[in-house]
Formats: C-alpha cells, structure tokens, sequence
C-alpha cells in the first residue's frame, strides 16, 4: 500500500498489522519464542480496528489496543492467545469506561526496594523450586542463575549508580542441544516477571548486510516489553546459538567476526539508536543497554579438546592457575575463557561474559527423570492430549527407561524424547484406535522396538486384541 500513514482506511491498518516490524508480525514471533501461538480471528480483528478508529486515523490507535491486550492476556497461562470475540468485548468496555480507545500504559517496573524483599535465602528457594518444576536435574544452576538475575534486576533499578553496567553480571550458559537452555532462561523470566527476547544468533549479519541487524533484538526485547522502553532496558537478552559465531574456522566475515564486534556494543552497555515504528512509520529512539542483562547460550561442541589441550600447557609449562594441584602447581581444571578463545570467541567479548553456566549433560537417567518429574514432559503432554479422546494411557516403569534408552540414540538431549515418542506413536497408528472401543492403552517397554507390542484394555462389552498391523 501506498498511503498517507496519518489517514487510512481499515483494510491498510490490517495489512501493515501483518506486514514486517507490524505490531502482529513482531508478536507472532515473540510467542513464538515462548512456545506459543498468536491465533488471530480476521473478522474480530477489523472490529477492533474499527473501535480503535473513534478517535486515531492513523496506527497509533490499533497498535496501542494490540500492546494492552498482549500485556494482559500473553502471560496468564500457558494457553495460546486467541485475539477473537472476548478481545473486542474488552476493548468495547474500555471504549465505554474511559470514552477514548485503548491507550497504552506501561507496566510500572519494580524498585530496588521491592527486589531488595525477595533476595531472601527461602525466597529464592521458592523460586527455584517452581522453575525446577519445568527444569529437572539443573537445580544447581537454577540457583545461580536466579541469584544473579535478582541481583542484577536490584542494580538496574539503583539510579545512584552511575555506571549500572559494572554492577550487572552478564551471563554464558553452555549446553548441549535439547539440554534446556531456552525453556530455562524462558521460565526463569517469566516467574521473575522481567522481559525476555532469545534471538537466534545465526539469522544476525552485521549492519548493512543482508540478514537480520543486531538492533533488531534490541526490537524485539521492546515488543516483548508490551512497548514499554524504559522496562525493556532492564530486561533479559538471550543470544542463543552464540558459538555458531564463533570464527574457529579462521573465517571473519559478516556472518561471524563482525557480529561478535557488533554484540559488543549491545553487552558493554551503550546508548544504541533503534527503530521501534514500522518502514511505513518509522520510530527511532535511543536504547540504552547499561541496565541490560545479556545471556549468551550455546552448546560449543567438542569444548573440552580445547580445555584438555589448555590443562596439559598449564602444566607442563609451570604456568599458575587454580582448581587442581600438581608438584606445587595450580592448574584450572573448569572452563575458562581461554577455551572459548580457542573455541572461536573474542577475548573481549568473553571477558564481558563474568559467569558460565555449564548445564549437566543429558543420560538416560537425566531423561527419565525429565519424564517423570517436568511439568512440560512430553509424556504428561501427549498423555493429556489423549485423554481428551477418552483414552486412558499407562505408561510402564520399564516403558520409561527402554525409552529415554531410545532418546539418548536419537540423540538432541530432552527434544529427543518427543521425537522418540512421535515415532512410536506413528507407528502404532494412534489415529486408528478408536474410543469407543478402546478404555485403556498400556505402553510398555516393547512397543518401543515393536508397535504390535501395544496393549489395549477393551470398553465393557468389547473384545480388542493386541494392536497388529500389515
């Protein structure tokens, strides 16, 4: 469309809604992040155009509306946000209450003194204890890195500090894939109530070039602020996928070195110019980074040849450290920044990355524990899925065990257990059980080498063999 961006007609509005940097485009994927759907009724969607039109010819009516209702709604539960007829009834209430639209009030961050409350030792126990909830077996490094989260959150919201950024500890969680970086940073933000954006690290180029620019993440934190700036600045940035940036391949172009040299700008802390409007309707403002926490994820596969590479050096060449003893020698046997060096990352940005975070690695255990005790277990998912059919499902202790077996081959850590368990339910063929024959399905450690293993428990009056297919 080729418009006047002060007056125009409803069906514009829509589209640059769903055009690139429009308010629907930006939630879409910001949900997206957090493992949710933003499902969007065309027909109640024109109506809220219609009633955010009263007064605002322009797109600052509808954007404002769209921002409260995310604010409101986009956190209450785990449930997709549906934008459909109950959203236009609020926003019909609101009309009526306030005789104007929806204008846009941001969410008063917390004070110092409000945080200064929960950096209590039971307080964080608490908390821990409902992230461990999601993610088991890390409890350890939950308590770090919900220490450190608080801590910098009360130093962001300190104004007598002059320089916040040398009292905020940026952070580096090294996992391996499906080892629940991003379900860990997600839920820890969201019990915290502090805004988080993950920006996958390798759709980033350098300014200028092709591909997304670094400020685009500082973007997309402002959208999942609802808008709000000032609560954005304090918020979370996670770079996920940080070590595919790493130039270990001696290359240093766009797709690797530059970015590291532009991630620096945002981790320092810097007043950096950003776009928050639209190409149609450009907005540019200054966000300041200094009250940022930045959180670097990756899994820096093979890390270790470069740490037992470092080790052997330290000790053969006299050279002082700390963690293990040898002939008088202190030698650091943990990671350290040197062997992300030597990995491919730049000295200067890992010296800005204080703490790492090197999350346990997945065994069978670890993934049957993920099954039994997580919250967000693909298990109790798929089991309440099918109970919605009216199926009652059993799973068997050694069905657990022979399946976290089958998970660790396809390999993927705890992403591998929905996998495995998607297969065996493909070939099963759960779609041809039918409910009104079948009460019960018993999986048990068979039917993960052999779908005729799967056993059915018959509804009164009904007689259903064993599963057998051609």
């Amino acid at each position: 469309y080729e418009c006047a961006l002060d007056h125009l007609t409803n069906s514009q509005k829509k589209f640059i809604l769903y055009s690139e940097n429009g308010r629907l485009y930006y939630y879409k994927k910001y949900l997206k992040s957090l493992g949710k759907k933003l499902i969007v009724d065309d027909k109640n969607l024109m109506e809220l155009i219609k009633i955010s039109s009263i007064n605002d010819f322009g797109m600052n009516g509808i954007n404002s509306l769209i921002d409260e209702i995310i604010k409101r709604n986009a956190f209450d539960s785990q449930d997709n946000l549906v934008i459909g007829e109950e959203m236009v009834e609020m926003a019909k209430v609101s009309l009526d209450n306030e005789s104007t639209c929806f204008e846009y009030e941001p969410k008063k961050v917390k004070q110092a003194e409000d945080l200064n409350s929960i950096v209590v030792k039971d307080s964080i126990r608490d908390i821990c204890k409902e992230i461990c909830k999601k993610v088991v077996g890390q409890d350890e490094h939950v308590k770090r890195l919900v220490y450190t989260i608080i801590e910098n959150q009360r130093m962001a919201n300190r104004m007598d500090l002059d320089d916040p950024k040398q009292y905020i500890n940026n952070i580096l969680i090294r996992g391996e894939s499906g080892g629940g970086k991003t379900i860990l940073c997600n839920t820890i933000a969201q019990v915290l109530n502090i805004p988080i954006f993950i920006a996958d690290a390798t759709q980033y180029t350098e300014s200028g070039y092709v591909g997304a620019d670094i400020t685009d993440m500082l973007v997309g934190l402002v959208q999942a602020a609802g808008g709000d700036v000032k609560r954005a600045e304090r918020g979370i940035l996670v770079i996920d996928e940080i070590d595919k940036k790493a130039g270990n391949n001696g290359r240093e172009d766009i797709s690797r070195g530059a970015v590291q040299n532009g991630l620096l700008k945002v981790i320092e802390g810097a007043k950096i110019p950003i776009n928050i409007g639209s190409k149609y309707a450009p907005q540019n403002i200054m966000f300041d980074t200094c009250r940022l926490t930045v959180m670097g994820s990756g899994a820096f596969e093979n890390l270790e040849k470069y740490q037992e590479e470092r080790i052997r050096e330290d000790l053969s060449g006299g050279k002082m450290g700390f963690g293990s003893q040898k002939d008088g020698l202190f030698v650091e046997k943990g990671l350290i920044d040197k062997d992300f060096v030597k990995f491919g990352m730049q000295h200067q940005l890992m010296a800005r990355f204080p703490i790492i975070i090197n999350l346990n690695k997945n065994t069978a255990n670890s993934l049957k524990q993920i099954m039994l005790n997580s919250t967000v277990s693909p298990l109790k998912i798929e089991m309440i899925k099918l109970n919605e059919y009216g199926f009652e499902i059993n799973y068997t202790d050694d069905f657990y065990e022979e399946l976290a077996n089958y998970a660790m081959k396809l390999g993927d850590g705890a992403r591998g257990i929905n996998k495995a368990l998607q297969n065996i339910l493909t070939s099963i063929h759960i779609e041809d059980i039918e409910p009104s024959l079948v009460q019960k399905i018993i999986f048990n450690a068979k039917v993960v080498k052999d779908a005729k293993e799967i056993i059915l428990i018959p509804r009164e009056n009904h007689n259903v063999k064993r599963l057998v297919r051609r």
